[in-house]
């Protein structure tokens, strides 16, 4: 135990940075007692460096509970202090799992081969640097980091991300077993909040792929261990949808929004209401999904523009702005997720079009890259026209689910690549315990 909870510790309780957006959440009541003391702590002492970088840690788990972009920028500054006072390894560790977070991946691998340099035999950077990898695209380099797929991994972290890419590969069966073998790891250290993590993964990867009997049982494992886990329960209702009980699911969805709002949540909301013709709770939650999206857009943040496109696909509506958020998505993002985004868009427009290099409406660039230690976005990511609200059209399709918020990985399932899930569209790994 003494050896995986070192791991997870040595981030100071940011593990939830590992992979961003992977870990399970925890109760944002929790989150919001631990930022409350170590902003505390950092109020009595200005210059305590490892407080800042706990103190973003905090702010990062709860960003992905919420995906309020002001979390995310906290995050950011309180790390930054952090490295300001003192060059340290576990805010290094945490900027580039606030990147991966932001879907700004190319910052990720340089933070992550400073942490490299800093401590080569970390195992968490080693799955930061995989999640990055796939993040844009290139998974022969993430397949570099870890040992060969028939090889068992004798490591939680490199289960996990091995997991992850295996995935990527459309090898479901083997990446369940590779989150089998993680699970094997957190249950001998008696590390629940892995072993949950764990299970989700491999029950997420079977639901995405619409394997849903199969996924019952991985679920229920986590359900004993934390029923009221927030990531437990958007499993659950994924996997009542996935039964044909929406009504069930939506209540489900929107327990979870009246405790925390968070817009993919309330986009996933939006399309069971509108399968169930309950016209008016579907365009409620989409109203709120469409302002969520937008307002870290107006932030100057990415990690939006794929569930805004998203939202506007499910929708059939706003499709040429859809279509112009897919695209400059990939500029950032360019995993099969991303892929399918931007595929399924162009279809509905019938637009002859390139991904890239086409005139925008919005000024969506991408942050120039940071000097070290900040990583603060400048340029603004919506100029011109509000996209504004809009009403659902009537025959406005349901596709089966939403988008990214939490999870691990799922983004990169082939098998399905058209479901969208309220899960992570990235790879990524674990919270600390």
């Amino acid at each position: 135990m003494e050896r995986l909870n070192h791991a997870v510790g040595c981030l100071g309780g940011l593990m939830f940075a590992l992979l961003p957006a992977c870990g399970p959440p925890r109760p944002s009541h929790a989150m919001d007692a631990a930022i409350r003391y170590y902003s505390d702590k950092v109020a009595h002492h200005p210059r305590h460096y490892p407080a800042y970088a706990q103190l973003g840690a905090s702010y990062l788990a709860k960003a992905r509970l919420t995906r309020d972009p002001a979390d995310v920028a906290a995050a950011r500054g309180a790390l930054n202090r952090s490295l300001e006072i003192q060059p340290n390894f576990g805010a290094i560790k945490s900027m580039a799992a606030v990147c991966n977070f932001a879907h700004r991946f190319e910052e990720t691998l340089r933070w992550g081969e400073r942490a490299r340099e800093a401590f080569p035999g970390d195992t968490g950077v080693t799955a930061l640097l995989v999640e990055a990898y796939l993040g844009v695209g290139r998974p022969d380099e993430a397949a570099a980091l870890l040992p060969p797929p028939d090889h068992v991994p004798d490591d939680f972290y490199i289960a996990a991300a091995q997991g992850g890419w295996l995935a990527s590969q459309g090898r479901i069966d083997e990446a369940v077993e590779a989150f089998a073998v993680a699970a094997g790891f957190a249950r001998s250290e008696r590390v629940t909040e892995l072993i949950v993590w764990s299970e989700l993964s491999a029950a997420g990867l079977l639901l995405d792929s619409a394997r849903a009997p199969e996924a019952r049982p991985y679920l229920e494992a986590a359900s004993r261990l934390r029923p009221d886990d927030p990531l437990v329960r958007i499993h659950r209702a994924e996997l009542l949808e996935a039964e044909d009980r929406s009504a069930a699911a939506l209540t489900i969805y929107e327990r979870l929004l009246s405790e925390t709002p968070n817009p993919a949540i309330h986009a996933r909301a939006s399309a069971v209401a509108r399968r169930l013709g309950l016209k008016n709770r579907a365009q409620h939650h989409f109203e709120a999904a469409e302002a969520g999206f937008l307002r870290a857009i107006d932030a100057g943040e990415v990690y939006s523009l794929e569930s805004l496109a998203a939202l506007y696909d499910d929708a059939n509506v706003n499709l040429e702005q859809a279509l112009d958020l897919a695209r400059r998505n990939l500029e950032f993002k360019r995993d099969v997720k991303a892929q399918a985004t931007f595929a399924s868009i162009k279809e509905k427009c019938e637009v002859p079009v390139s991904p890239f290099n086409q005139h925008s409406p919005f000024d969506l660039r991408p942050a120039p890259p940071p000097s070290f230690p900040s990583t603060s976005v400048t340029s603004p990511l919506r100029a011109g026209p509000s996209l504004g609200r809009c009403a659902l059209r009537a025959d406005a399709p349901s596709y089966h689910a939403l988008h990214p918020a939490y999870g691990v990985l799922y983004g990169h399932a082939v098998p399905n690549a058209s479901r969208r899930s309220i899960k992570s569209s990235t790879f990524t790994l674990p919270p600390p315990t």
